[in-house]
């Protein structure tokens, strides 16, 4: 079989793209030898621009007719003109290329159709070929809304969630843009109904933005005040949360007394303290998108968590009992055996001494104090570590010192005979 070569340019590919459109736009028109027809029309605007190295001019040309691209050419062909179109940018002078790849995006994302798919697909093409940090910035946030708009978390999501804190660092972006982009990622992931864990990483990303704002001033934290409640109440509704690191952050405690979230605030603290009495005098009706009894379940074993994280580690059944507010034995082995399988405790249940050992068990928060006690578990391991290390290098001198005497002894008479 004969394999044959044709070598083109990327001019080759922007006359082709033009004159494709150029066909769609001649769809339906009487054709005459002498006629002009916007196809032509067109086509000899656009090779005039090329010929001439007016890029953006070209640009100005093939963008306004991207609808007419996207209503009557599917596939690879659609694909293969958005991308061409897409590589026209860099060739623009560096000053402009911001403003065309704005332009660009403008066009993909004007509408949500059956293309979709095709139209973020083109979306990354641009992002691809931009070179510069401020640049890609837009067209990433550009494609968050659009994939967000049109439904398409599944795509997006899990790509941005793995290289956020990578594009955060090396664009260098501000503060505020770094909280746009966890907030607007966020929101992109909640919309993923396919994936089990976008919920989860959703309230992650959420958690990330407010942990910026501890040493913020009283305006800015008063202006995520509806996010804290978002997280809060995303945190008391999941069956799989139970560590709620930002307790102490003033983003939280500003919920304290609010008039509209300080019921979220209130039963957040219930249940990082395993407050079963407090949780059964919580007013109900203030349940937001969840049930007594998943809410009841949540401070039954933040309450065993609290049992576990106490200095003695050995809890007796009847400790257990009354702190998760359990009317037999075989109640207490069952809910340990639920901590342990949601990974929030290790440990083993003596059946015959009717004690639960806690070998290991999670943090319902980790603030100053956790902080603390980090630091002190890690003194105390250092100690040991120098005290095994003084004991190793002692009896080492001792066998050194033991190993000259028995050489002494034994090659002592040996020298004396020779």
């Amino acid at each position: 079989m004969a394999v044959h070569l044709i070598v083109t340019s990327e001019e080759d590919s922007y006359l082709a793209v033009a004159r494709h459109i150029s066909d769609l736009l001649n769809e339906g028109q009487a054709r005459t030898a002498l006629a002009e027809t916007p196809g032509s029309k067109f086509t000899q605007d656009s090779e005039a621009a090329l010929a001439e190295g007016r890029f953006g001019d070209l640009l100005n040309l093939l963008v306004p007719h991207f609808d007419v691209l996207f209503q009557k050419t599917t596939g690879s062909d659609l694909e293969c003109c958005v991308n061409v179109i897409s590589h026209l940018v860099p060739r623009l002078p560096p000053h402009q290329v911001r403003s065309a790849a704005k332009q660009v995006a403008d066009a993909l994302t004007a509408t949500v159709d059956e293309q979709a798919q095709q139209r973020l697909g083109g979306l990354t093409e641009l992002y691809n070929v931009a070179d510069d940090a401020k640049t890609q910035h837009m067209l990433l946030q550009q494609a968050i809304a659009y994939a967000t708009k049109a439904n398409l978390a599944n795509l997006l999501g899990p790509v941005i969630k793995n290289r956020i804190e990578e594009w955060i660092k090396d664009w260098r972006l501000s503060p505020a843009d770094s909280r746009d982009l966890y907030l607007d990622t966020a929101a992109l992931l909640r919309t993923n109904k396919r994936r089990k864990t976008a919920a989860k990483d959703a309230y992650k990303l959420t958690l990330r933005c407010l942990s910026t704002f501890d040493d913020s001033s009283p305006e800015d934290i008063a202006s995520v005040k509806d996010t804290a409640a978002q997280a809060v109440s995303e945190f008391i509704r999941s069956p799989d949360l139970f560590q709620f690191d930002l307790f102490e952050s003033p983003t939280i405690t500003q919920l304290k007394g609010d008039s509209e979230h300080g019921h979220l605030y209130q039963l957040l603290e219930i249940i990082l303290n395993g407050n079963l009495a407090g949780y059964r005098s919580f007013d109900k009706s203030k349940l937001e998108n969840t049930t007594e009894e998943d809410v009841q379940t949540k401070v039954r074993l933040t309450a065993l968590m609290t049992l576990g994280t106490r200095s003695t580690h050995e809890l007796k059944f009847a400790e257990v009992q009354q702190a998760l507010g359990l009317g037999s034995d075989s109640e207490v082995e069952a809910w340990v055996v639920r901590a342990i399988g949601k990974r929030l405790l290790e440990g083993r249940i003596n059946q015959l001494k009717q004690t639960v050992t806690i070998t290991k068990c999670a943090h319902r928060t980790f603030a100053a104090a956790q902080w603390q006690e980090l630091k002190q578990q890690l003194a105390a391991w250092k100690d040991n570590v120098r005290q095994v290390e003084q004991l190793i290098n002692q009896q080492i001198q001792e066998s050194d010192s033991s190993n000259g005497i028995t050489k002494g002894l034994v090659n002592g008479p040996a020298a004396v005979w020779a």
